[in-house]
Order: structure tokens, then sequence, then C-alpha cells
């Protein structure tokens, strides 16, 4: 049986428990970054400390660094939905090494740029929830984004707002909060 990274035997059990670790890993990590958003100018020692046990389980052949599927299902791991080509402009400009390979010092830096970009989106995301909730009220119903494309001279009515609305509105409340409201905006391509 081969050593590879290979899916049976030794080597595919290590390869599911690492995986395991990964996802244990990036459950608790989404958990603190949900509670406590901040501006990304660098990253504690703790969460470096993490990202290396993070990159460590994502480096399934031990060499110390990570290929393309290796960045790519480590970021994906820790809530980052990323494409191939996404995955593989950011290796080049994180500056990979001669064999194509990413070390762990550019997957901090990647990790910190893909940050950053997330916490910008998601202000700018909050500044366009606020014209919506001007009464500050925690939620939007259909009548806000009515007032407001009036607001703005491109009126548009229940009718038309409603199916726009429903998708947003995913309990059916007939409101919409400003974490449904967050979702539906990072769901759309006016932010990629």
């Amino acid at each position: 049986m081969e050593e590879g990274k290979g899916g049976g035997g030794v080597v595919g059990k290590e390869k599911k428990r690492r995986v395991a670790g990964l996802h244990s890993i990036a459950a608790e990590n989404n958990e603190d970054m949900k509670r406590n958003p901040r501006p990304w100018d660098s990253l504690s020692s703790e969460e470096r400390m993490e990202l290396r046990e993070i990159f460590e389980l994502s480096d399934l052949d031990g060499t110390g660094s990570l290929d393309w599927k290796e960045v790519r299902a480590a970021l994906r791991g820790i809530g980052f939905p990323i494409t191939k080509r996404e995955t593989k402009e950011l290796m080049h400009e994180a500056a990979i090494n001669m064999k194509g390979f990413l070390e762990f010092d550019g997957f901090l830096w990647i990790v910190e740029r893909l940050n950053r970009e997330e916490v910008d989106i998601r202000r700018e995301i909050d500044q366009g929830y606020k014209l919506f909730d001007k009464e500050k009220k925690g939620y939007i119903v259909v009548e806000d984004i009515e007032r407001l494309s009036n607001e703005v001279e491109f009126p548009m009515g229940k009718k038309e707002l409603q199916p726009m609305f429903t998708l947003a509105d995913v309990d059916g409340t007939g409101m919409v909060t400003k974490e449904q409201f967050i979702q539906v905006m990072l769901q759309t391509n006016l932010f990629k």
C-alpha cells in the first residue's frame, strides 16, 4: 500500500484525524470571530499559534509547506469560501516558494489579508443596513426598503420588493435582522 496522500490505510486514518482536528479548531475560531469582531491590524500570538496548528494539520504530507489544495482546504476550514483561482492568486501574491508551495509566513499573510477584506466588507454592508433601519429597531421590513428606494429616486413598490425581501427573511417573520441582511449581501456578487 502506498504511503502518500491517499485515503486508505494508516495514512488515510491520519488524514481523517487531522481533518477532524482542523474542523474542531475552525469551529472554535469562527465562534471567537463572531464574538470579537475587530480590525485586523495584526494577529495575536494566540491566533498565530492556532493558525500554526491549522497549517500543520493541513500539511498532509508533512513537508512544512502547503500546495494550493491544502491551502484552499485550510482556508475553507476556517470559514473563507475561496475558489481554486483565488487560492492560486493569493499564493502567488504571498510569494510561494520556488516549487509552488506556500510556507507558514505566506499562509499568515493570506489569512490576515482575507480577514481585513472581510472586516471592511462587513463594515460597508453595516453602513448600508443603517440606511434601511433609520429608526434603529434592529430589523428592517419591506416598507423600509420601499422608503429608501423612494428617497434615492428609484421608486419600487412592495410588489416588486417582496421577492427580494423574502430571500433575506429566512425565518419568515416579515423582518430581516442585521445578521440576515449581512449574510444575504455577502452572497451577492456586489462584494466579490
